[in-house]
């Protein structure tokens, strides 16, 4: 166990992932919640952060709108962030 590599966690998410808020919280949900926090932590992107925050709500505080927010981007295929913003959600 002495000879165990820790590797460091990320700080942003890859690029190919961060082509919409829908990719960005697709790649986050997929993660260890390690990996989440720290990307919270230490990124720079505000839309990152944002993705990141609205994640930790779903998963660690159980907050029941985040997790409606969350879903409703996640499921079916990828909807353009304008229309989005036209619909009833409400917009990352």
């Amino acid at each position: 166990m002495a000879d165990e590599v820790a590797r460091a966690l990320r700080s942003e998410i890859p690029t190919e992932h961060c082509t919409s808020h829908d990719a960005r919280l697709l790649w986050l949900w997929n993660q260890r919640l390690a990996t989440v926090q720290s990307i919270f932590a230490k990124t720079k992107s505000i839309e990152t952060r944002m993705a990141a925050s609205l994640t930790l709500s779903a998963a660690m505080t159980g907050d029941l709108g985040a997790i409606e927010l969350l879903l409703q981007r996640l499921e079916g295929a990828a909807v353009p962030d304008e229309v989005v913003l036209e619909g009833d959600s409400m917009p990352l």
